[in-house]
């Protein structure tokens, strides 16, 4: 059996508390029931914030997508939300 995985990308603009807050308890859920891969985003703001959500709570990898980093909508100077590339175990 394949483990379940989850997406996420938001705004540059980050997330608010209560967003922030639903993403906790959602990324919870989701660990707890043995998920193991978080795919995010690569831009500053809620891709940042989601990416250290999900280490803070107990994901096992949180990987960068790779559509993130290419294509005629990635932006260079907003990238690298976080500092793993695309795989790495958390």
């Amino acid at each position: 059996m394949v483990a379940p995985e989850i997406g996420f990308t938001g705004t540059q603009e980050g997330m608010s508390e209560k967003q922030r807050s639903s993403l906790r308890q959602v990324l919870a859920d989701f660990f707890a029931d043995g998920a193991r891969v978080f795919r995010h985003g690569d831009c500053i703001g809620a891709d940042a914030q989601a990416h250290a959500i999900a280490k803070a709570t107990g994901g096992r990898r949180a990987e960068r997508s790779l559509a993130a980093t290419a294509g005629p909508t990635a932006r260079p100077l907003q990238s690298r939300a976080c500092s793993s590339t695309p795989g790495p175990t958390l």
